[in-house]
């Protein structure tokens, strides 16, 4: 009866049982309560350890730290104090959870004075009452030490977050390898700079050519570089404060990357400014000893003026970025911002916009210029040129879009378009008779590197049904040029379809000579500037008649670029070239009218034969 009074009585209250075993010390003389006392706490989940002595009990209340402490109200210590005040201290970390017992209401309302108590209970004594409130003071009890425990971790993560926002904002505002400003911080003290002093210059530094400190040395080791540089940079700029001459630095940064920002305040003299980037570009140039080598580094500096070259950080950065590009194009050095540049990028970014529209609505179209051989003054084929005719700006040079082309991306969906375009037209031109001619098709260094050219020309062969020695594809000598191992393994997997390889363009480059017996090449084309000069320059006509007989000896097919006049043809005929191309004959054509060209060539280089032969 009594259990099932309990239980219900526990519901009532919305109580539930203790989750682990907790422990009750009962303190008391009377009997019925050391009787009932134990067996009701026990049911309640309560392991209870009973005492009737005080002394024992307060040895009992320090060994157990019970979770509650239940003790009559008459019991006094040694000392004559009342029990349950000097147990209630006996708490190691938080004091001891006391129920008081009071046989009387003098003694229920002196510990009803005292706001330790947890709970007092008059007689009867209702043990079935007192586990009741036993068990609701350990409950309020570990509900306090959670709400506690939930503080503290409350307070550690506000600790936390106050640090972590600490080091954030310390993270962006230097930058963490070179301990310079970064480039948050950086445009920050710009925008400042130019609200407090619009007069300032801007210099972007760049380091030229770090990518092969990177490859060669690891980027640990760059790291380490870049550090010294930053130390150099710092120690430069600091000599360079004075007053007295109205120079004083107000910032430098790291950019990112291998960028670096200098903002001076007080200098917009541009013959300063090349003194001071001359300085900087003299500290950053020296040796710089790492892994038991020295490195040696060259640097591109830009510089812009506030409020000449832009009236704001963006702007400013924007314009020096631009100068220091035109600097790394001269192969480095200093170069001043100029409203051209500006221009330049401008209509790169328009070209670039226009270019993918022109793919998309097929605005690029292919015209051959005629291949002749020189001997027999017989056209054996053609070169397919890309040619760009805008509706509104009209035609677009190749030289402008091609580079476009290649940095944005497109060169792949533009090869790919002249490869199909020439392979079909050739098709036609053979089905309609022409037998006996070929196509030269340019291919970029980015083809190579980046796209899928060799699927690419496998498919056009495959389409249409070409013999593969009937495509020769040319490639700058300059994209072969410097051992380019993905580039040779192209053009090797290229040469296995049967197409033929040509290098164009030759002698522009930084000399190939070395490399012609590596590369799986057909054909050499002399490029059209040694050419031109021979006409009046003897080096440059010794230049082409080595050329030409070095390709002989080679195996090489010979074919002279640019001939415009019947000199050039005739100084060709007596070097020994092969073939030849260029105005003289014909610039290039659509493909509808190629044939019919081709068919007049006899009459039209027996003419132009005619005139050579005047000038003998």
């Amino acid at each position: 009866m009594s259990d099932t009074i309990e239980q219900h009585e526990s519901s009532a209250d919305g109580i539930s049982e203790p989750q682990s075993a907790h422990t009750a010390l009962l303190i008391c003389r009377d009997s019925a309560s050391q009787k009932w006392g134990p067996r009701w706490l026990e049911q309640s989940g309560f392991l209870t350890t009973s005492a009737h002595d005080p002394s024992h009990a307060r040895k009992l209340a320090r060994e157990m730290q019970p979770s509650v402490v239940i003790v009559e109200a008459g019991l006094l210590d040694a000392a004559g104090c009342r029990l349950y005040e000097t147990l209630h201290r006996c708490g190691r970390r938080t004091p001891l959870r006391t129920l008081v017992l009071c046989a009387n209401a003098r003694e229920a309302q002196i510990a009803l004075d005292n706001p330790d108590i947890a709970d007092i209970v008059r007689k009867p004594f209702d043990w079935n009452l007192i586990s009741r409130r036993a068990r609701r003071a350990v409950v309020e009890a570990d509900n306090e030490q959670e709400l506690n425990r939930t503080y503290l971790a409350l307070d550690e993560a506000r600790a936390e977050i106050r640090d972590t926002r600490r080091s954030l904002a310390h993270s962006v505002d230097r930058d963490a390898l070179t301990g310079l400003s970064s480039r948050v911080k950086f445009k920050r003290l710009l925008d400042q700079a130019l609200l407090d002093q619009p007069k300032l210059s801007l210099l972007v530094i760049r380091l030229n050519r770090f990518r092969l400190v990177n490859e060669a040395l690891g980027h640990d080791n760059g790291n380490r570089v870049l550090a010294e540089i930053s130390q150099r940079l710092r120690k430069v700029l600091g000599g360079s404060t004075s007053a007295a001459r109205g120079l004083v630095t107000v910032a430098a940064s790291r950019l990112g990357g291998v960028r670096f920002g200098v903002l001076v305040s007080r200098m917009n003299d541009p013959e300063d400014l090349r003194k001071l980037a001359d300085r900087i570009h003299g500290a950053l140039c020296q040796p710089v000893r790492i892994a038991n080598q020295s490195v040696y580094l060259s640097s591109s500096i830009g510089a812009a003026i506030a409020p000449l070259d832009g009236e704001d950080a963006d702007r400013l950065l924007q314009h020096a970025d631009l100068a220091v590009r035109e600097a790394k194009q001269r192969g480095g050095g200093f170069s001043m911002y100029r409203e051209p540049l500006a221009a330049g990028s401008a209509r790169h970014l328009e070209l670039e916009g226009l270019l993918h529209e022109a793919l998309d609505r097929g605005q690029l179209h292919i015209e051959y210029q005629p291949l002749l051989q020189v001997a027999e003054n017989k056209v054996i084929g053609a070169e397919a040129l890309v040619r760009w005719h805008h509706p509104v700006q009209g035609n677009i040079s190749p030289a402008e879009f091609i580079p476009i082309a290649e940095n944005s991306g497109l060169m792949s969906r533009i090869g790919a378009l002249v490869i199909d375009g020439a392979c079909r037209q050739l098709r036609q031109w053979r089905d309609a008779g022409a037998t006996d001619l070929r196509v030269a098709i340019n291919l970029s260094l980015y083809q190579l590197r980046h796209g899928d050219v060799v699927e690419v020309v496998a498919r056009a062969l495959r389409e249409t049904q070409l013999e593969p020695r009937l495509v020769e594809l040319e490639l700058s000598e300059r994209g072969v040029v410097g051992r380019d191992h993905e580039v040779l393994h192209q053009l090797h997997r290229l040469k296995a379809l049967g197409v033929r390889l040509a290098i164009d363009d030759f002698g522009t480059g930084e000399s190939a000579i070395a490399y012609l017996k590596e590369l799986p090449i057909d054909s050499l084309k002399i490029d059209r500037s040694y050419l031109k000069g021979a006409l009046s320059d003897g080096r440059d006509a010794t230049i082409v008649a080595g050329l030409i007989a070095l390709a002989r000896r080679l195996g090489l097919t010979v074919v002279a670029e640019g001939v415009e006049v019947g000199e050039q043809l005739r100084m060709l005929r007596e070097w020994g070239c092969h073939q030849y191309q260029g105005f003289y004959f014909s610039p290039a054509v659509a493909g509808n009218r190629f044939l019919a060209l081709a068919k007049s060539a006899d009459q039209k280089v027996n003419a132009c034969e005619g005139r050579v032969a005047d000038l003998v």
